[in-house]
């Protein structure tokens, strides 16, 4: 009897313990879902408003073909890399939101590829752009602060990606 009364003891203690840890898409990480819902919206604008007008307006030939006024070696390289991240952000981004909604296990290391995702590909992107002397001459503070938003974004949620308990609650499947 001593013996069954220990372990319904254990039980209790540890359904008490699970009852006061934090779990489930609530607290802090519903700003990632939000993250996650808008940042693919935001980068599909920024393609297209970007990417696809320079295409649709025939500007990409002024850009590229030597000899024109605005051509420079780097346009169609910094084009394409553009394209490439920004896909590779959605596609990340809509997967990783996948896998939250899911609660997967895989869920915040995908979070973090993807954060770290936006902050290699905008240093890459901001020192690759500013070897055009056209886009030297126009980057400000825009470039500036898409750049500070990934970096940020990256040094809040990452750590709590790897130290949350919520996280190590919730993402268990």
């Amino acid at each position: 009897m001593h013996r069954e009364h220990r372990k319904i003891e254990e039980i209790s203690l540890a359904e008490k313990e699970a009852g006061e840890d934090p779990k489930g898409i609530a607290g802090w990480l519903i700003l990632v879902v939000i993250g996650l819902v808008v940042s693919p919206l935001r980068t599909l604008h920024a393609l297209y408003e970007n990417h696809w007008l320079i295409i649709r307006d025939g500007i990409w030939p002024v850009l590229t073909t030597p000899g024109t006024e605005h051509y420079h070696p780097l346009w169609a390289p910094l084009f394409a890399f553009e394209v490439f991240a920004n896909v590779g952000s959605v596609l990340l981004a809509l997967i990783a939101l996948a896998l939250l909604l899911q609660k997967s296990r895989h869920a915040p290391r995908l979070a973090i590829v993807w954060l770290g995702w936006g902050v290699v590909f905008g240093v890459l992107d901001y020192v690759i752009a500013g070897q055009i002397p056209a886009v030297a001459e126009q980057s400000g503070s825009e470039a500036i602060r898409e750049l500070s938003r990934s970096v940020a974004g990256a040094a809040i949620w990452i750590p709590y990606f790897l130290r949350s308990r919520r996280v190590k609650n919730t993402f268990v499947q």
